[in-house]
């Protein structure tokens, strides 16, 4: 996650769902008020999605299969959201929802730019966020 960050530079702050709720918020309210959501996609979250599981942090939802189905469902929601995956690709229908704004990067967080190919990637997702910003989506910080 420090190499993504490092790579967005100042635009914005990237924060995980413990960062952000409170005794205050849930899972819920962060998903529809953010402006921008960012899944990272690996095969224990795909499993987790596909089952309905939770997971539960500090006493707070961390994860919920069925609320993120639901959101995928909803576009007001989804239009601000992107995917990073790693390893083998989330199922179809995920892919389907996500479009374009879905991000193979394989080994590129955990290990840093190793070729072009990292680096392109990589560029999209900058590209991607970077235009959420510029299009006021995502306010600067």
């Amino acid at each position: 996650m420090d190499y993504l960050h490092e790579s967005l530079g100042t635009a914005v702050i990237l924060n995980s769902i413990l960062d952000v709720l409170t005794d205050n918020s849930t899972l819920e309210d962060e998903l529809f008020q953010s402006a921008c959501v960012i899944l990272v996609s690996s095969d224990q979250s795909d499993c987790w999605l596909k089952d309905d599981n939770l997971e539960i942090e500090e006493e707070m939802v961390t994860f919920d299969g069925a609320l993120i189905k639901a959101c995928l469902n909803e576009d007001y929601v989804l239009k601000r959201m992107a995917l990073i995956h790693f390893g083998r690709k989330p199922d179809k229908w995920i892919l389907q929802r996500f479009g374009h704004r879905v991000f193979s990067m394989p080994e590129l967080i955990a290990s840093g730019v190793r070729d072009t190919r990292d680096q392109t990637r990589l560029d999209e997702f900058v590209k991607f966020v970077n235009t959420l910003v510029a299009n006021g989506t995502i306010k600067r910080h």
